[in-house]
């Protein structure tokens, strides 16, 4: 397909198009792809569609590389399946069952080694100047049943908020 000529096989790298190109359409840089396709070939959870995986009928499976590229462009663009199926040759049902396997994974996986609370005191302590002038300022409003319940607590990283 264009996409696996274009994006897989030789991308033009030394052109700054391509960049800008790829980085409008995928919503992230090409570097940044290469890395994050590398996380993905190291997961377990798609070892189906590793190098060697093979489908129900013996088959190679779908290259990794597109599905990762269609699943950016589902997430990042809003694209439907048949159009992944139309630029990929790669059917829907394979890029939904990726997909559901990719969210899961990057609400596990990728959450936990990438998103984390501030753990310095000072951060924590503007927050708290912050949140304190908005909820006296009436700009913020913490729902409750009778309108009087005061806003969370803010505790230390790794604990919950209390409220």
């Amino acid at each position: 397909t264009p996409w696996y000529h274009y994006y897989v096989r030789s991308p033009d790298l030394h052109k700054p198009r391509f960049h800008m190109k790829f980085r409008r359409r995928f919503r992230m840089s090409y570097e940044s792809h290469q890395k994050h396709l590398q996380e993905v070939k190291a997961s377990d959870m798609f070892s189906a569609w590793s190098d060697t995986g093979k489908d129900c009928a013996g088959r190679s499976s779908s290259p990794i590389e597109l599905l990762v590229l269609g699943t950016l462009r589902y997430l990042g663009r809003g694209w439907t399946l048949d159009d992944l199926e139309e630029s990929t040759a790669i059917s829907e049902e394979t890029h939904r069952r990726f997909l559901h396997i990719y969210l899961h994974w990057g609400a596990t996986e990728l959450y936990k080694k990438y998103v984390y609370l501030p753990a310095t005191s000072g951060f924590r302590r503007k927050l708290i100047e912050h949140f304190d002038i908005l909820w006296s300022r009436n700009e913020i409003v913490w729902p409750s049943r009778t309108g009087d319940r005061p806003p969370p607590t803010i505790n230390a990283p790794n604990e919950r908020f209390v409220s």
